[in-house]
């Protein structure tokens, strides 16, 4: 496979579409902390709140979503991920080994030839501005819903 890369922004991913790749188990649980009984006892419904946020999102026209993936040749090497950029030239990224029993690296899950995917996600400038600007419940609600886009 040659290397590719995709580029997509907000008018190609319709913000109803993109509701439905949220992890909500991750959001509520690993990223708002609310786990178990913790709802009913600070009397937070997190659907609720889910949807309040995501029709916010959506009336106010938060959200410039924009994704950039690719898929570049690369070979694993000990602790050494080489990747191949699109001049020809290599990448290294030298990964520490994991302290378990069996000593893994991300890089031994990588053979002689092969391919590796990279990602990057943005819900764009506004949320960066609601931030700057002091917003930042809004801003950190934003950012964590985006890191749990799947």
């Amino acid at each position: 496979m040659a290397n590719k890369i995709t580029n997509l922004d907000g008018a190609m991913m319709p913000l109803d579409q993109i509701w439905d790749f949220i992890d909500k188990k991750s959001l509520f649980k690993l990223s708002w902390g609310i786990r178990g009984n913790a709802a009913k006892k600070i009397g937070v419904d997190p659907e609720k709140l889910f949807l309040e946020w995501s029709e916010r999102v959506k009336n106010e026209n938060l959200f410039e979503p924009h994704i950039v993936y690719g898929y570049y040749k690369c070979k694993g090497n000990d602790t050494k991920l080489e990747v191949q950029k699109w001049d020809g030239n290599v990448v290294t990224f030298d990964f520490p080994r994991s302290g378990h029993e069996r000593l893994l690296c991300i890089s031994d899950y990588f053979g002689a030839e092969d391919t590796v995917a990279f990602q990057a996600v943005t819900v764009g400038k506004k949320v960066a501005d609601l931030v700057e600007n002091g917003t930042k419940k809004i801003g950190i609600l934003m950012h964590i819903i985006c890191m749990v886009l799947q």
